[in-house]
């Protein structure tokens, strides 16, 4: 994906007079890059496809002032302006990202404006709006008719057989010229925004809602998809599930591993705004499907007996059974004449490790005398660690939406009404706003793990039964006490 391109301009926007109306022009040629980290910066995609819905986002906000969408129409007469029409004003969310569905086929230009040394001044985003050409039309029914000869029926199944196509077919253009739709489709191969647009057409046509996602990971800027399956909104990454290098789609050697993805997992290794919030764990696939046969091999015996003997652990009682996953133990799985191998440092591994400790935490272990016993385990500093749990409900909180790392407040309605059972609040939060958590019918556990995280009094107005979890002394536990919730001492 390429960089945004971010202008601000010299002056306040020019009005030039006309017979009839004032006229507001842009030029580009009068314009500067953003020269300071601290000035306003939009993000987001350049060249979206017509009918998509994508977010945007407007870092360093602090003192934007308002945020307009402009239709631009080029000026004939004079190459590198444009008359900038049919203003909208722009309402950010709360973590200054929004978005917005392009219908027609058009540039339009997003105009911040922000206070600069006490003055007036704007940050500008140029867009491009592409439209579907016949080609991609007849391709995406061409897929979409493959699709239904499956005998993919249901939402699931339906962006799984899509999510496939892709990985089967394209390959990523290590070139970087491919950023539409017919990269992936027609030519297949193209870059991330090639996939993520492609996968978005393919969803459109059966109607799934989705939208493309944009965001930062370790190789810079990206784009990837949010989907709506069932009543569960989850993130799909097809580009990380396919293998890159050569000039060849390359089979056998795709992976799921960012398919169908919660907020806390994708988190770990994409940087983004949260437009509809992803709390469960039901739609990653491996939690749906089972990992393939290596992953089951490692769990049921190289986690549990061959490496580590947590089972030998769990049958004397101990209250905390623990591995390390060193960097120079792996998981390798042969077939196809290729080798696949997870280690520590592989793309994804840290996503791997959470959800078979997800998965375990759902796993009766057997105790002193063969009975149940259940272990909460979590995955961090490349260990896997479980903890007894004398109820075996506590247990769920390894299924919690966990609020992402380096988030500081949870803003007014951030995560109200949402599905999860379980919630985990890092001790990087230091405030939960108004009705952050309300009305959440599902909502019965909450960890704070902050000592001095302000709560608003009406933080989980309307979520009934809820168990507060936090340190003894802490703010969670004196907001428990003064509003009538539980609290369980963590």
């Amino acid at each position: 994906m390429e960089k945004p391109i971010v202008l601000i301009l010299m002056c306040i926007l020019m009005l030039v007079t006309c017979a009839n109306a004032e006229e507001i022009v842009y030029r580009q040629d009068v314009h500067r890059a953003a020269s300071t980290n601290k000035e306003p910066v939009i993000t987001g995609s350049m060249n979206p496809m017509v009918g998509g819905t994508y977010a945007y986002k407007v870092l360093n906000a602090e003192k934007v002032q308002q945020v307009t969408l402009f239709e631009a129409y080029p000026i004939d007469s004079e190459p590198g302006a444009y008359s900038l029409r049919n203003g909208k004003n722009i309402t950010l969310n709360a973590d200054s990202s929004f978005q917005y569905t392009f219908t027609s086929v058009k540039s339009y230009l997003i105009c911040a404006s922000y206070v600069k040394d006490k003055q007036s001044d704007n940050v500008f985003f140029f867009i491009d709006v592409t439209g579907q050409s016949d080609d991609i039309g007849k391709k995406v029914k061409e897929i979409a008719q493959l699709c239904r000869q499956s005998g993919a029926s249901a939402d699931y199944e339906i962006a799984l057989w899509l999510h496939d196509w892709l990985t089967h077919h394209a390959y990523y253009d290590m070139t970087y010229s491919e950023h539409g739709p017919e990269g992936v489709l027609i030519k297949g191969y193209g870059v991330c925004e090639s996939y993520s647009q492609a996968y978005q057409m393919l969803l459109n046509e059966f109607g799934i809602p989705n939208y493309c996602q944009t965001g930062i990971t370790k190789g810079g800027n990206h784009e990837w998809n949010v989907v709506k399956l069932g009543r569960e909104w989850c993130h799909v990454d097809v580009t990380y599930d396919d293998p890159t290098g050569g000039n060849v789609a390359v089979t056998g050697q795709e992976k799921y591993t960012y398919f169908g993805l919660p907020d806390s997992l994708i988190g770990i290794d994409h940087t983004y705004s949260v437009t509809y919030p992803c709390t469960t764990w039901d739609n990653i696939y491996y939690v749906r499907k089972g990992f393939p046969p290596i992953y089951s091999k490692i769990i049921d015996e190289g986690f549990l007996q061959e490496v580590t003997g947590l089972n030998e652990q769990a049958a004397k009682g101990l209250k905390t059974i623990s591995v390390d996953v060193s960097e120079g133990y792996c998981i390798e799985y042969e077939a196809s004449a290729y080798r696949f191998r997870v280690r520590r440092s592989t793309s994804g591994a840290n996503i791997i490790f959470p959800v078979m400790a997800y998965l375990k935490s759902r796993t009766p272990m057997k105790g002193p005398g063969g009975r149940d016993v259940y272990y909460h385990f979590t995955y961090a500093d490349h260990t896997l660690t479980g903890t007894l749990q004398t109820d075996p409900t506590v247990s769920k909180l390894s299924s919690a939406f966990v609020v992402p790392e380096g988030v500081k407040t949870v803003s007014e309605e951030a995560f109200a009404g949402i599905a999860a059972e379980t919630v985990r609040v890092p001790a990087c939060v230091t405030g939960i706003g108004s009705r952050a958590f309300a009305d959440c019918k599902k909502l019965k556990h909450i960890c704070i793990e902050g000592n001095n995280t302000v709560i608003a009094r009406d933080a989980f107005a309307g979520t009934a039964g809820l168990v507060i979890h936090g340190a003894a002394g802490s703010t969670a536990s004196r907001f428990a006490a003064a509003y009538g919730f539980e609290f369980a001492e963590e």
